[in-house]
């Protein structure tokens, strides 16, 4: 494990690719392939910044886990946090009880 201070998101970026270059060279002592690595992110636009610069530096890569607000449990969180703000609209009522049907209809 590494820890790094990135001063904005492109050293950041930046960082992790040439790290990741750096393990999987012929030269490094590890035989690593592309295959092996993993990086997690919290944000989704930091995961569109590291798609551009392994597609810029030639590095496979696959993304995993772009439906996290398509979920229903999420949706109904989102919901029903929405209905807390002032001038909160039918939509997220509407939200909330079809899932609550839904989980009754289960039970």
């Amino acid at each position: 494990i590494t820890i790094v201070e990135c001063h904005n998101e492109d050293a950041q970026c930046s960082f992790v690719v040439d790290k990741v270059m750096e393990i999987t060279s012929f030269s490094s002592a590890t035989n690593c392939c592309f295959g092996n690595i993993s990086i997690l992110y919290r944000r989704q636009i930091s995961g569109r910044a590291f798609q551009v610069s392994f597609r810029d530096r030639k590095i496979p890569f696959n993304v995993h886990g772009v439906a996290f607000y398509r979920k229903k449990v999420i949706r109904a969180v989102m919901a029903l946090l929405e209905t807390t703000l002032p001038g909160c609209g039918d939509n997220p009522f509407r939200v909330l009880s079809r899932h609550y049907f839904l989980l009754i209809k289960w039970n």
